[in-house]
């Protein structure tokens, strides 16, 4: 026996709009519609991939950091692997992904926040800039001439 529980989403007006017009289209009703649209999508999601050793995982991250030619797709690539970047500090961190556990230190595999930034010529995405504390005026060292 197949067993069903109610799910309430809150879409856009436009989105349900939309729906609305498939199922017409279809002559299903708007929940039939979007179970379908649910089961394609599901069908289509690829396979849960494997753990991998932490030897080879390392061995990925330093093949995507090389490969990777920005901060998105150096993100974008070590997401399909299973990875990701945090920053912390003034360093970045390798976690796995999803699960946003600690990996390893990236200085600690060759790379750094400051070589990567100047490589993408960018700095980390959500990295605020470092303000520059100046002396208050009359407080600064020498005299002017």
């Amino acid at each position: 026996m197949t067993q069903h529980r109610l799910v309430t989403l809150r879409l856009h007006h436009d989105f349900i709009a939309a729906i609305e017009s498939a199922a017409r289209a279809q002559q299903l009703n708007p929940a039939e519609v979007i179970r379908n649209i649910l089961f394609d999508a599901l069908m289509r999601a690829p396979a849960p991939r494997t753990p991998t050793s932490p030897a080879r995982g390392l061995l990925a991250v330093r093949q995507v950091l090389d490969a990777a030619d920005g901060w998105l797709d150096l993100q974008r690539r070590l997401r399909h692997d299973g990875f990701v970047l945090r920053l912390a500090g003034d360093r970045l961190a390798v976690h796995e992904w999803p699960s946003d556990h600690f990996v390893i230190w990236l200085d600690e595999i060759g790379q750094t926040l400051a070589g990567l930034s100047l490589r993408f010529c960018a700095p980390f995405p959500g990295a605020l800039p470092r303000r520059v504390e100046l002396p208050p005026l009359g407080q600064g060292r020498g005299r002017a001439a």
